[in-house]
Protein backbone atom coordinates (compact mmCIF):
# COMPACT_ATOMS: atom_id res chain seq x y z
CA UNK A 1 0.00 0.00 0.00
CA UNK A 2 1.03 3.26 -0.86
CA UNK A 3 0.08 6.83 -1.55
CA UNK A 4 1.82 10.16 -0.89
CA UNK A 5 0.95 13.56 -1.15
CA UNK A 6 3.30 15.51 -4.26
CA UNK A 7 3.23 18.92 -2.08
CA UNK A 8 7.17 19.54 -1.13
CA UNK A 9 6.04 21.28 2.38
CA UNK A 10 3.45 18.45 3.47
CA UNK A 11 3.97 15.24 4.81
CA UNK A 12 0.57 12.54 3.96
CA UNK A 13 -0.18 9.63 6.34
CA UNK A 14 -0.05 6.30 4.87
CA UNK A 15 -1.75 3.31 6.95
CA UNK A 16 -3.15 -0.11 6.96
CA UNK A 17 -6.67 0.66 7.86
CA UNK A 18 -6.08 4.37 7.05
CA UNK A 19 -3.82 7.22 6.33
CA UNK A 20 -5.06 9.88 8.55
CA UNK A 21 -7.71 8.94 11.60
CA UNK A 22 -9.47 12.25 12.39
CA UNK A 23 -12.07 12.94 14.64
CA UNK A 24 -12.88 8.83 14.53
CA UNK A 25 -12.53 5.52 16.63
CA UNK A 26 -10.61 2.48 14.85
CA UNK A 27 -11.35 -0.51 17.11
CA UNK A 28 -10.74 -4.55 16.66
CA UNK A 29 -8.52 -3.69 13.84
CA UNK A 30 -6.21 -6.76 12.43
CA UNK A 31 -3.46 -5.19 9.61
CA UNK A 32 -1.46 -7.94 7.87
CA UNK A 33 0.42 -7.15 4.96
CA UNK A 34 3.61 -8.66 3.22
CA UNK A 35 7.22 -8.18 2.43
CA UNK A 36 9.64 -6.67 -0.23
CA UNK A 37 9.77 -3.95 -2.39
CA UNK A 38 6.23 -2.32 -3.45
CA UNK A 39 4.50 -5.44 -0.84
CA UNK A 40 3.78 -3.29 2.21
CA UNK A 41 2.72 -0.42 3.79
CA UNK A 42 5.13 2.49 3.13
CA UNK A 43 5.32 6.29 1.90
CA UNK A 44 8.26 8.59 0.77
CA UNK A 45 8.58 11.28 3.10
CA UNK A 46 5.68 10.69 5.12
CA UNK A 47 4.11 9.25 8.31
CA UNK A 48 3.57 5.52 7.94
CA UNK A 49 1.96 3.08 10.52
CA UNK A 50 0.91 -0.45 10.52
CA UNK A 51 -2.44 0.89 11.23
CA UNK A 52 -2.68 4.40 10.57
CA UNK A 53 -0.61 6.75 8.90
CA UNK A 54 -1.59 10.44 10.88
CA UNK A 55 -3.79 10.13 14.05
CA UNK A 56 -5.47 13.62 15.29
CA UNK A 57 -7.98 13.92 17.79
CA UNK A 58 -8.94 9.74 17.35
CA UNK A 59 -8.86 6.71 19.24
CA UNK A 60 -7.48 3.32 18.76
CA UNK A 61 -8.71 0.19 20.53
CA UNK A 62 -7.52 -3.28 20.30
CA UNK A 63 -5.52 -2.74 17.31
CA UNK A 64 -3.08 -5.34 16.26
CA UNK A 65 -0.25 -5.44 13.00
CA UNK A 66 -0.16 -9.25 12.76
CA UNK A 67 2.53 -9.58 10.15
CA UNK A 68 4.19 -7.84 7.25
CA UNK A 69 6.81 -4.77 7.19
CA UNK A 70 5.85 -1.42 7.50
CA UNK A 71 7.82 1.71 6.13
CA UNK A 72 10.71 2.18 4.09
CA UNK A 73 13.91 4.11 4.06
CA UNK A 74 12.92 7.64 2.68
CA UNK A 75 9.68 7.79 4.71
CA UNK A 76 9.66 10.81 7.38
CA UNK A 77 7.91 8.50 10.44
CA UNK A 78 7.82 4.97 10.80
CA UNK A 79 5.71 3.80 13.62
CA UNK A 80 4.30 -0.02 14.05
CA UNK A 81 0.40 0.90 14.97
CA UNK A 82 0.78 4.75 14.32
CA UNK A 83 3.66 6.58 11.68
CA UNK A 84 2.89 10.74 13.37
CA UNK A 85 0.37 11.27 16.48
CA UNK A 86 -1.05 14.62 17.09
CA UNK A 87 -3.74 13.68 19.82
CA UNK A 88 -5.88 10.80 21.09
CA UNK A 89 -5.91 7.66 23.13
CA UNK A 90 -4.16 4.01 21.82
CA UNK A 91 -5.42 1.29 24.09
CA UNK A 92 -4.37 -2.40 23.71
CA UNK A 93 -1.86 -2.16 20.76
CA UNK A 94 0.29 -4.96 19.27
CA UNK A 95 2.71 -5.18 16.77
CA UNK A 96 4.43 -8.31 15.44
CA UNK A 97 6.04 -7.09 11.83
CA UNK A 98 8.79 -5.62 11.18
CA UNK A 99 9.78 -1.77 10.98
CA UNK A 100 12.12 -0.29 7.67
CA UNK A 101 13.34 2.60 9.30
CA UNK A 102 14.18 5.13 7.49
CA UNK A 103 18.31 6.03 6.74
CA UNK A 104 18.15 9.60 7.11
CA UNK A 105 18.84 10.77 11.00
CA UNK A 106 16.37 13.19 10.94
CA UNK A 107 13.82 11.06 10.27
CA UNK A 108 12.10 8.86 13.38
CA UNK A 109 10.86 5.06 13.32
CA UNK A 110 9.52 3.08 16.58
CA UNK A 111 7.70 0.02 17.53
CA UNK A 112 4.71 1.88 18.40
CA UNK A 113 4.37 5.84 17.47
CA UNK A 114 6.74 7.18 14.67
CA UNK A 115 6.78 10.56 16.15
CA UNK A 116 4.59 13.03 17.14
CA UNK A 117 3.40 16.36 15.39
CA UNK A 118 3.53 19.85 16.09
CA UNK A 119 5.32 19.04 19.44
CA UNK A 120 2.22 17.09 20.59
CA UNK A 121 3.04 14.95 23.83
CA UNK A 122 1.88 11.63 25.34
CA UNK A 123 2.25 10.17 28.34
CA UNK A 124 1.69 6.01 29.13
CA UNK A 125 -1.52 4.56 30.95
CA UNK A 126 -1.31 2.92 34.02
CA UNK A 127 -1.19 -0.32 32.57
CA UNK A 128 2.05 -0.90 30.74
CA UNK A 129 3.01 -4.86 29.77
CA UNK A 130 5.68 -5.18 27.54
CA UNK A 131 6.84 -8.42 25.80
CA UNK A 132 9.96 -7.66 23.59
CA UNK A 133 11.90 -10.48 23.53
CA UNK A 134 11.64 -13.53 21.48
CA UNK A 135 14.48 -16.28 20.33
CA UNK A 136 12.47 -16.70 17.22
CA UNK A 137 11.93 -12.97 15.91
CA UNK A 138 14.25 -10.78 14.74
CA UNK A 139 15.25 -7.64 17.14
CA UNK A 140 13.22 -5.46 14.80
CA UNK A 141 9.83 -7.55 16.13
CA UNK A 142 7.85 -6.75 19.16
CA UNK A 143 4.41 -7.86 20.72
CA UNK A 144 3.75 -5.28 23.03
CA UNK A 145 0.37 -4.27 24.76
CA UNK A 146 0.09 -0.61 25.45
CA UNK A 147 -2.51 2.18 26.81
CA UNK A 148 -1.56 5.52 25.31
CA UNK A 149 -3.59 8.99 26.90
Amino acid sequence: MFFSTNESNRRGGIGGVAGKAMNTIVADADVKTNTGAGKHIYGHNDFVGGIVGIVENADLYNTYLTSGEIGSSDSYAVGGLVGGYQSGQIKVGRFAGTLVPPTNTNNYKASFIGTTINGAGFTYGKKVMLLIYSPTMPMTQVLVFVEVN
